[in-house]
């Protein structure tokens, strides 16, 4: 279940650091035991590849994808940028409840209509960033491979195809 659904069992003047304590103590645990192995497994045989000890806490703390470097963001275990992702989805979300609840009715479909416009146009607008290394698999810069793939509100969006025309 992700932030909307959990935020439905919240009472209304509710236990937040409960809330947040019960999230946390479902995903971090596991998330530190894989952590651990994979710095564990990579370290001997890879040596600097983990990363610098700043790096593997930025992964242990799961904020690591929202630095938009791809020694940080796929620092030890991979594929746990996407809870970093989530991390950030779960902070962010009761400030957007309550900026999203004054909108007036009239006017919501309009804020979606630009919200799915901005997810549409950012990995076009990448183009505009000044180039950087490219990764060889994907033929993109670091920084659009990041944006595109990485930053959360994009993560996901583009088909395979799409990507190819990139």
């Amino acid at each position: 279940r992700g932030p909307a659904q959990q935020l439905d069992g919240l009472p209304e003047h509710g236990d937040r650091v409960g809330f947040y304590g019960r999230r946390f103590a479902r995903v971090w645990p596991l998330h530190a035991v894989t952590m651990t192995l994979a710095v564990a497994v990579v370290l001997p045989f890879l040596g600097r590849a983990v990363g610098s000890p700043w790096h593997v806490l930025l992964g242990f703390a799961v904020v690591h994808a929202w630095v938009p470097d791809p020694h940080v963001y796929f620092v030890g275990n991979g594929p746990s940028w996407s809870l970093s992702c989530e991390a950030l989805f779960y902070l962010s979300f009761p400030f957007l409840l309550r900026w999203i609840n004054r909108i007036r009715p009239e006017r919501l479909w309009a804020w979606v209509g630009g919200l799915v416009a901005a997810i549409v146009a950012i990995p076009f607008l990448s183009f505009a960033l000044p180039a950087s290394p490219l990764f060889p698999f994907a033929r993109v810069s670091e920084l659009d491979f990041w944006l595109i793939y990485q930053f959360p509100l994009t993560r996901g969006r583009l088909r395979e195809k799409q990507m190819r025309d990139i």
